[in-house]
């Protein structure tokens, strides 16, 4: 009798831990906006959102490597406050971490110098991130919106760190190599 209580209660548990992680975010929440915005960067998807249109800037029309760079992405949001017209939402992303990757393929590129058709197309730096093995990093930040006309959106200025990690710390990466 004590097994099957004890199984019973341990299949209970599964479910419950299966249904949490499969929660879904209300569209219209703080976090949902976040998390629209962050899958459509991730899938490519077109969007007015200016974290996409950034991050399209970033790759250019070169579709392969902005899958290399964005495709990878990986959040869980962690909280959400609201106050009033302002909210803002704590999450983690994951992401290939750039700094490591430039540091690596400089190193490479500086081996291949005066070899001007080395890696003329990205198509080797692209590779190195693509791969599964590529270092990954996971960024702590706090997303910043703001209700306009009964919507939340992501503010224009105070999501310097979401932008930052959506990246993989390519604005961290830039600072430390030419200085704030």
């Amino acid at each position: 009798m004590k097994k099957t209580i004890c199984l019973t209660l341990c299949a209970l548990l599964v479910l419950t831990a299966l249904c949490a992680c499969g929660k879904k975010l209300d569209p219209a929440s703080p976090s949902g906006v976040v998390a629209a915005s962050l899958d459509a960067v991730k899938s490519g998807s077109s969007t007015e959102d200016s974290m996409f249109e950034n991050a399209k800037s970033l790759a250019g029309d070169d579709d392969a490597m902005y899958n290399a760079l964005f495709g990878s992405i990986a959040y869980t949001v962690k909280d959400e406050r609201i106050e009033g017209d302002v909210a803002e939402v704590d999450l983690d992303v994951t992401t290939v971490d750039i700094s490591a990757a430039l540091g690596a393929y400089l190193t490479e590129a500086s081996a291949h110098a005066g070899d001007e058709d080395w890696d003329a197309d990205g198509s080797y730096f692209v590779s190195m991130i693509s791969k599964k093995d590529a270092a990954k990093k996971v960024f702590a930040v706090t997303a910043h919106l703001e209700k306009q006309e009964d919507t939340w959106v992501l503010t224009k200025d105070g999501n310097a760190a979401l932008l930052n990690a959506v990246t993989g710390g390519l604005y961290d990466y830039a600072n430390t190599q030419l200085g704030d």
